[in-house]
């Protein structure tokens, strides 16, 4: 961001939206305040509660979803959780009953279901309470919920174990899997969890190449591939279930 022009009112100390901006200019939603969450720019913390303080009071009340949820985010940086809170609960003016539905506007024109309202708000959830739960996440035919905060993940497998399937940790020891928690740990440590793991697969002589991601991928290509990217239409897959790897 060093090298982009951003206007800047020395005398007001706050970003105008544009150079010719007028101020006191109604704008269509959440832009400026951008800058700060989830861009990141460095700033004075005098100039990032200005914008907000300033944007908050010319932004259209009933414009896009996903505006008040980034001021809300943004008041939660000075720990001024009545300002936040006040903006958060305008997330719920886009949602419609019965099945709580996104608009992209209050008055419900626009797009619809508004996915970027909805990514707001989650943004909003995570960055206000530091940890999130993701219930009934499918993966190789097994369910699994998440429990994550700011340095631990758990995860549990609700369903019934996948035969084959195992946990692989940071040391590459595999550990067979059992209803219930998998395995908690810090956010960062590298564990996986795959079927048919290395060692029980392998794949048919001739022109036949082993998948060094799961091995019981085995790929025959019908032309030398250009790229990675061309390689997915040039072979032909043993398992038309998989994918390249």
């Amino acid at each position: 961001m060093a090298k982009i022009y951003l206007p800047f009112d020395n005398t007001r100390q706050y970003h105008p939206e544009y150079d010719s901006y007028t101020t006191g200019t109604v704008v269509k939603q959440a832009d400026t305040v951008l800058l700060g969450y989830p861009l990141l720019v460095q700033m004075d913390p005098v100039v990032r509660k200005n914008d907000l303080i300033y944007y908050q009071s010319v932004t259209d009340g009933g414009g896009p979803a996903m505006t008040w949820a980034m001021h809300s985010i943004g008041w939660l940086e000075y720990g001024a959780e009545k300002n936040a809170s006040d903006m958060f609960k305008k997330n719920f003016n886009y949602m419609r009953a019965p099945f709580n539905i996104w608009t992209e506007t209050t008055s419900g024109v626009g797009s619809v279901n508004f996915v970027t309202g909805m990514g707001g708000f989650m943004h909003n959830l995570l960055q206000d309470s530091g940890s999130y739960s993701a219930i009934g996440v499918a993966y190789q035919g097994m369910s699994f919920t998440f429990d994550v905060n700011d340095t631990i993940v758990q995860v549990s497998l609700i369903s019934a174990p996948k035969t084959g399937c195992v946990l692989v940790d940071e040391n590459g020891k595999q550990f067979g899997l059992n209803t219930g928690v998998v395995f908690t740990g810090a956010i960062k440590t590298k564990r996986k969890i795959t079927c048919n793991p290395s060692g029980s697969c392998s794949c048919p002589s001739g022109a036949w190449y082993q998948s060094t991601i799961n091995p019981c991928n085995c790929y025959n290509f019908v032309k030398t591939p250009k790229d990675w990217k061309s390689a997915n239409n040039d072979c032909q897959q043993q398992n038309s279930r998989s994918t390249l790897a």
